[in-house]
């Protein structure tokens, strides 16, 4: 019976509709995505700072005296540029670190939902088949059709993070299940244990699936996302134009630095999204 399947981390998601990101992000194993992103981020810079090395050099020319009666020179672009590393440092860790906290609370809200969703679904699923033999067949198909609406229509809203037509699906598949066990509930049902515990674990099961499609991405996340990149470029432009080294020895800095910002910023990218990317929600979640 499909109903004995979890409800919310059961999603068949090969088989549901996505963005185009999403669809890479699926058909991709997340170590191959990384190893993508860091090789991607190291050959573009070190081509670009080894093509640039002589100019970065003369950038960085140190003013000097003419003769030694010359007033000192002006601070050169070097100890400006200095200050601009240590802003652009700060504000990239600090926003990585912000953005980092507030996907991982997101994600561990999301992750709770689901099982306790699940672990409702499969409470009220049992105690249907307690029903009398008129009630509980209608209870189960109920049951039934709310989990395959959440796996065929909510689920791929939630990977997509679409909460427009998300909203409006939880509140329509509510409303659907709370009709259909209506129609076959005894107008003495406040005095049958059963349907006191179902009519409390159907409760429980919707506010959980208002508490789990409330943990998908907001607007907000996107913009926080664009800012770390942005900030991790000017960062990593900016020390690797304004403190140059050797030739091999400013490339492998340089590459290092490409590495760890392309692997930072894409852990953030990865955990923005509890149903999609490396750290998803799987079915193996949900209770057996």
């Amino acid at each position: 019976m499909a109903c004995s399947g979890a409800l919310a981390g059961a999603a068949d998601i090969e088989n549901t509709p996505r963005v185009s990101f999403s669809d890479y992000t699926y058909s991709v194993p997340p170590w191959v995505r990384l190893l993508l992103v860091v090789a991607i981020s190291m050959v573009v810079v070190v081509l670009l700072i080894g093509v640039l090395h002589r100019h970065i050099l003369k950038i960085n020319a140190a003013p000097t005296k003419v003769n030694e009666d010359d007033p000192d020179p002006p601070p050169g672009i070097k100890d400006i540029a200095g200050r601009l590393i240590a802003l652009a440092t700060f504000a990239f860790v600090f926003l990585l670190g912000f953005g980092f906290a507030q996907f991982w609370s997101t994600a561990k809200d999301a992750r709770d939902a689901v099982l306790s969703e699940a672990t409702d679904f499969h409470r009220a699923v049992a105690l249907a088949q307690d029903l009398p033999q008129g009630q509980a067949a209608p209870v189960v198909a109920a049951l039934d059709a709310y989990q395959t609406r959440i796996v065929e229509v909510e689920w791929p809203l939630m990977v997509s993070a679409e909460s427009a037509n998300l909203v409006q699906e939880r509140y329509a598949s509510g409303d659907a299940l709370l009709a259909a066990i209506k129609e076959v509930r005894p107008s003495d049902a406040s005095s049958d244990p059963v349907w006191v515990n179902l009519d409390a674990t159907i409760g429980d099961l919707l506010d959980d699936a208002v508490d789990r499609t409330n943990a998908i991405p907001s607007p907000m996340a996107v913009s926080i996302i664009i800012i770390v990149i942005v900030l991790g470029l000017v960062n990593l432009l900016a020390i690797a134009v304004f403190q140059p080294a050797a030739r091999r020895a400013h490339l492998l800095m340089v590459a290092a630095m490409a590495a760890l910002t392309a692997f930072l910023v894409f852990s953030l990218v990865e955990i923005s999204n509890p149903y999609d990317g490396a750290g998803s929600i799987i079915p193996s979640l949900t209770p057996p």
